[in-house]
């Protein structure tokens, strides 16, 4: 199973939401993929056993930013 998360970063701090599991990565990384194009300034994609596989973020998003630990 691979959870997708979307994080909007608003000033120094980072807004996050669980979007939803899916079985296939293929459709996870589409609906991460998704949400970059929407609101959010980047997702992720996470295995179910805890390690991130996947991270897509906008061309227009602060890289620093977004790689920075809360």
């Amino acid at each position: 199973m691979f959870s997708v998360y979307a994080v909007k970063l608003c000033a120094e701090e980072k807004e996050r939401w669980y979007i939803d599991s899916y079985q296939s990565l293929e459709e996870a990384k589409h609906v991460a993929n998704c949400y970059t194009c929407g609101t959010a300034d980047y997702a992720y994609v996470k295995d179910t056993a805890g390690g991130t596989v996947f991270f897509i973020r906008r061309p227009d998003c602060d890289e620093e930013l977004a790689t920075r630990p809360q």
